[in-house]
């Protein structure tokens, strides 16, 4: 069972960084919320789930890794995870960035 009180403070954190048209990376985001790096993928798959079911676009994909400048996952409305991000495959590229560009008109 995942705290509500840290879910919240997550989800605010990343409209925050939406709203800024803006990423933050996953340790970032964990270390702002008091989690363990390992553990910050619980509170993403809630946010994911409660926004999609809302229609909204995928808020966590302003979650990512310094590295790439993208996330793990860009589920485009699938179940949490299921569709992993290739940075080297152009069509995943494009999708994610998409989505992100969703995430900051809507927010």
């Amino acid at each position: 069972m995942i705290d509500k009180q840290i879910t919240d403070k997550c989800k605010a954190k990343l409209i925050a960084v939406a709203r800024a048209n803006g990423t933050i990376a996953y340790s970032d985001l964990a270390n702002q919320i008091g989690v363990a790096n390992q553990s910050i993928g619980r509170y993403l798959n809630a946010i994911y789930e409660e926004e999609i079911a809302l229609g909204h676009p995928d808020l966590t994909v302003v979650v990512v890794y310094s590295k790439t400048g993208m996330g793990r996952y860009n589920s485009r409305g699938g179940p949490a995870q299921s569709i992993r991000v290739d940075p080297d495959n152009q069509s995943d590229v494009q999708a994610y960035k998409a989505e992100l560009e969703r995430v900051y008109r809507h927010w």
